[in-house]
């Protein structure tokens, strides 16, 4: 995980131990994480990155198109896509049924439509990369393995949170 922070002055290059506790908090809320000693830091003129690696597993749950494992179904998290200045498009909490090894979990809109769904039909498991075409984002989330009856996570995650479509594609 990374998380970026701002720095308020371009002339302020050392990290107090006021601003590393507010960081370290902030890590905390958005990653639902404990602090380890095992972190990086990345400094540039204007920003910095910390890397913060955690011993704990994350529940990714918590956030927008995150996921849950219940047996062979994984309940993904309700979440949103932003197009430009256009209203959100919802799209709801959808449970999908897990049966086929690698099976991917994406979200796919339809340009224009209004309409995003998680595809949650047998009919619809794929255990290939989900791509977009010229009428269709599809936005792979994560991927799972069913091995003997057990559903897991393969990592690596695809997608976390909600998701910004730019203006020259809304």
């Amino acid at each position: 995980m990374s998380v970026s922070f701002r720095r308020p002055k371009r002339s302020d290059r050392v990290i107090d131990f006021i601003t590393f506790v507010k960081m370290q908090e902030t890590l905390e809320q958005v990653a639902n994480c404990a602090y380890t000693a095992n972190f990086s830091v990345f400094r540039a003129p204007n920003w910095m990155s910390i890397g913060l690696h955690t011993s704990s597993a994350m529940d990714y749950s918590d956030f927008a198109f995150g996921h849950s494992i219940s047996g062979t179904t994984v309940t993904i998290t309700a979440g949103e896509i932003h197009q430009g200045t256009r209203d959100p498009i919802e799209v709801v909490e959808t449970a999908l049924p897990i049966t086929i090894d690698h099976q991917y979990a994406f979200v796919e809109h339809v340009f224009n439509s209004g309409i995003a769904i998680i595809p949650n039909t047998p009919e619809r498991a794929t255990a290939v990369r989900p791509t977009s075409d010229s009428a269709t984002l599809r936005v792979w989330l994560c991927r799972f393995r069913l091995v003997d009856g057990v559903v897991s996570l393969e990592k690596p995650i695809g997608y976390v949170g909600n998701i910004y479509i730019t203006g020259t594609v809304a």
